[in-house]
């Protein structure tokens, strides 16, 4: 991108997307984080009353992946 707006003289253009784009990316990275939470807490939730094969099933999640949140309680 550098390059292509040096050759086009668009400097300013371009601090302005690098600007967006890193906003997105930390937008993005703080989205997954919160699902990421939410997921846990879910699973967590289940688990009082499920199995892990069946919260397994139920949220099409492998099975390793449920244990390790659930043994991070």
């Amino acid at each position: 991108m550098k390059m292509l707006s040096e050759m086009c003289g668009k400097k300013e253009e371009l601090k302005d997307m690098e600007e967006k784009v890193e906003v997105t990316h930390e937008l993005g990275s703080y989205q997954r984080r919160m699902i990421n939470c939410g997921e846990c807490n879910v699973i967590k939730t289940l688990s009082q009353t499920m199995s892990v094969e069946e919260i397994s099933n139920a949220i099409q999640k492998p099975i390793e992946d449920i244990k390790r949140i659930l043994e991070s309680r």
